[in-house]
């Protein structure tokens, strides 16, 4: 299941045992890029983790997107300071 690959933290979703944010894998996702291509961006990941970022996101994708905006929020303003 997609959820065993996913965990909340208190700064988002991140693949489970890694620093590495469902974001990353969302935005490649997004940009077109298929999973084997994204598996070699983040070497520290497997092709299952990368597929099962893709179906957590697909079915959790309104909550993933919100995590985003203020991730996106909070970038914007720490540029700005």
């Amino acid at each position: 299941m997609a959820g065993d690959y996913i965990e909340k933290r208190s700064m988002g979703y991140y693949v489970i045992g890694t620093g590495i944010p469902i974001d990353m894998i969302v935005y490649a996702f997004l940009n077109g890029d298929s999973p084997e291509p994204i598996r070699q961006s983040f070497p520290a990941l497997t092709l299952d983790e990368v597929y099962g970022g893709m179906a957590f996101y697909l079915g959790h994708r309104d909550e993933i997107e919100a995590s985003m905006e203020i991730d996106q929020e909070k970038l914007e303003t720490l540029l700005q300071s």
